[in-house]
């Protein structure tokens, strides 16, 4: 997800400031601060709160991910409501066309805290990361 919004956003890997919720068949939270997870939910209890944009002193966005995460404006606009003073407000209209694989910008236009949507590739990326491996093999033997 870091890869992809900075991408999208067209930042250094350095300026990454999001928190990812993914929702889906598991539900977890990641901070990522300058390209790296500074803290995330996959740990003992996935579902604990942890206070992630408290984790680097806030965040440029707040990206849903997974198939609730990008296919359910409802569920995205339930888990944005009431925190509308850390600045994260959710355009209705935009939330309910970026659905079916799309990819875009649901929040409302001027908050300080940005919200998207990013479909995950999760084959993508294992195959990335074998790919990694593999071609690192030789040098760890």
């Amino acid at each position: 997800m870091a890869y992809r919004f900075r991408k999208l956003r067209g930042i250094p890997r350095e300026q990454v400031r999001i928190v990812t919720l993914h929702l889906g068949n598991g539900c977890s939270a990641c901070a990522i601060e300058n390209g790296d997870s500074v803290d995330t939910s996959m740990g003992f209890t996935p579902l604990e709160d942890r206070a992630y944009l408290a984790a680097m002193g806030g965040a440029e966005a707040v990206v849903f991910t997974g198939g609730i995460g990008e296919n359910s404006p409802a569920i995205r606009a339930r888990v944005a409501a009431g925190l509308e003073w850390i600045g994260l407000e959710i355009d209705a209209q935009r939330n309910a066309v970026v659905v079916d694989g799309r990819t875009g910008e649901i929040g409302r236009a001027g908050s300080r805290l940005a919200a998207w949507v990013i479909p995950t590739n999760e084959e993508l990326l294992i195959a990335r990361d074998t790919v990694r491996v593999v071609e690192d093999a030789p040098r760890r033997l």
